[in-house]
């Protein structure tokens, strides 16, 4: 089952269609409105960048197979864009965000699991440790940034 087409990957090139460019305004102005709305009612707003499967496959080009079947791998491919982009804005917005790529990526190197070691086979969704590790990162990031309070014992 592949659960990835080609289309897919236009999210992963700086040099997007018009539409993908529309998207991502569309993204940024929606972003910017939460926060607003976080703003006026004294609330922190945060974001949780959370990446793709594909994004975190420490060989993915070697595994494009199972992502595409016979399809050349487009040469104009960065599997960090999205990500660069999206800490651009943020930085520039204002907002503080906490992006799960490098620690997932950090994850496969340190354990050496086999793929796909966060995710299901059969769709992206993420598997147990995949939950129990983002719930982990971002809890340690929420409370380093001092966004949470934790009782005192």
């Amino acid at each position: 089952l592949r659960p990835y087409s080609l289309a897919n990957l236009e999210v992963f090139r700086a040099a997007a269609s018009t539409s993908l460019k529309d998207i991502w305004a569309k993204t940024e102005t929606s972003i910017l409105e939460l926060k607003q709305e976080a703003d006026n009612n004294n609330m922190k707003f945060v974001v949780l960048v959370i990446p793709d499967n594909i994004q975190v496959d420490p060989d993915f080009r070697g595994n494009w197979h199972r992502y595409f079947g016979s399809a050349e791998i487009p040469l104009d491919l960065d599997l960090e864009y999205p990500n660069k982009r999206l800490t651009q804005f943020f930085v520039k917005s204002g907002i503080q965000y906490f992006d799960l790529l490098y620690k997932f990526r950090d994850l496969n190197v340190g354990r050496r699991l086999s793929w796909p070691y966060l995710s299901f086979r059969s769709n992206p969704n993420w598997n147990l440790i995949g939950n129990e590790m983002a719930t982990n990162y971002f809890f340690h990031w929420l409370r380093d940034e001092e966004l949470i309070k934790l009782p005192k014992h």
